[in-house]
């Protein structure tokens, strides 16, 4: 997962879209958003190559930008799901 100061920049695209309804903003958040998924692990948890291993404060942290992205943008896949 990339530093999360450069995470929060592109995180503005969420409340951009929201602010704005612009559909730039809301193309932003969804690819934000599946990059966000796509480093996600089998077991449903991020790691840090800072911790060198998961990490519940990243996990933590992914969910709540995932949830941020689901509740802007309305994206099903990034609506929170129990982990089978």
């Amino acid at each position: 997962v990339p530093a999360a100061a450069s995470w929060e920049g592109r995180m503005a695209a969420s409340v951009l879209y929201g602010l704005t309804g612009e559909g730039k903003y809301r193309d932003m958040a969804v690819k934000v958003g599946d990059n966000i998924v796509a480093q996600q692990a089998d077991d449903g948890s991020w790691s840090s190559s800072e911790s060198g291993g998961t990490s519940n404060d990243i996990t933590a942290e992914m969910v709540a930008w995932l949830d941020e992205i689901h509740q802007v943008v309305g994206h099903d896949s990034y609506a929170i799901a129990p982990v089978a």
